[in-house]
């Protein structure tokens, strides 16, 4: 089975959730993720229209939200994965350890200025491939030009491939680095690096190719699946994979997980539950210490409400959208939940 959700995106409430059987797709494992997504759009837009969507590069998904005519976008983190993956790549190619320091350096500058470009842009695709582009113009220690083509512009080595789709583009709008016009405030922490290196080279022929230069008119700042990923995280504890669950049960314990989410999503907002607490952490994905929140502890009264509730209304199972589905099994899950913690 495979829950698809969708989580609001000011708010961070999970709107719906939607299960898929294996069987409901022919028994291939490949279309669930689709199947689910359209149960979603189809459970949601009966109540609420959908501007747009930020999903992670799902084919499938990408390929049925354009026919259907739906705005959507990419969460940089996915984006960026594959430019991380890349330059990983590239550094074991590498034999001198000074080369492999400066690409792993020149990388991470490179994906924290796309998360900057992407802000900076505001949703302009076009300024948005801009602002990326001049990091090979800023890295260099070039940080004011006229308008020009990339080609032009960004010194590209005999042997460095560049897609074709790089080659048309140009500066028309950015035309400066944006430290620009407090430079006599700005002050790097690098020293400028040389074009020809095998750093710049690199990196330039991975952030030069056609997808990643098409998705980064997809990137939209502030649009991040991470809330979905964090969610996934309570779900475990209501619908733990070790064990096995009757699609009844598999769906009533993800409305669960949803009701929690939900409750404590609104007690931050209320003020009742805050960050009590930050600490850092090793992070194995940066490669570096990162910090993490510690937040209060989670809200619970909400459990033993609905079964107090149940026990004297008959009718407390009228839940508003999207929970109407439940039923007494639910009620039964929450009393093992009580039961147990």
């Amino acid at each position: 089975m495979c829950a698809v959700t969708a989580i609001e995106h000011h708010t961070n409430q999970v709107l719906n959730v939607s299960v898929v059987q294996k069987n409901e797709v022919d028994n291939v494992s490949g279309r669930m993720e689709l199947a689910g997504v359209k149960k979603c759009i189809e459970a949601i837009e009966s109540h609420v229209r959908i501007d747009d969507v930020t999903i992670d590069k799902h084919p499938q998904v990408c390929s049925h939200l354009r026919q259907a005519g739906y705005e959507y976008h990419f969460d940089p983190w996915h984006v960026l994965k594959g430019i991380k993956k890349q330059v990983r790549a590239e550094m074991k190619q590498l034999q001198n350890e000074d080369d492999k320091n400066q690409l792993k350096e020149l990388g991470k500058r490179f994906v924290v200025h796309v998360y900057t470009a992407v802000e900076k842009a505001e949703d302009d695709p076009s300024l948005c491939k801009e602002y990326v582009y001049s990091l090979f113009n800023h890295v260099r220690g070039q940080h004011e030009w006229e308008p020009s083509n990339f080609l032009d512009l960004i010194p590209i080595n005999a042997n460095t491939k560049v897609g074709q789709q790089f080659k048309k583009e140009a500066f028309a709008k950015v035309l400066k680095c944006p430290h620009f016009e407090n430079s006599a405030e700005f002050e790097s922490n690098h020293q400028p690096i040389d074009p020809s290196s095998n750093a710049y080279q690199k990196i330039l022929e991975i952030a030069s190719k056609t997808p990643f230069l098409n998705d980064l008119g997809r990137l939209k700042h502030g649009n991040f699946t991470s809330v979905v990923e964090s969610f996934h995280s309570v779900v475990i504890h209501y619908r733990p994979k070790r064990k096995y669950y009757s699609p009844k049960g598999f769906e009533r314990r993800t409305m669960l997980a949803a009701m929690s989410w939900n409750e404590n999503r609104l007690a931050e907002i209320r003020g009742e539950r805050t960050v009590v607490q930050v600490y850092e952490f090793y992070s194995k994905a940066k490669g570096e210490k990162t910090v993490k929140y510690k937040k209060g502890p989670v809200s619970e009264k909400w459990k033993r409400k609905i079964v107090e509730d149940a026990g004297r209304e008959p009718k407390v199972l009228d839940f508003p959208y999207p929970w109407k589905k439940m039923m007494m099994g639910l009620l039964m899950c929450l009393l093992i939940s009580l039961t147990s913690s």
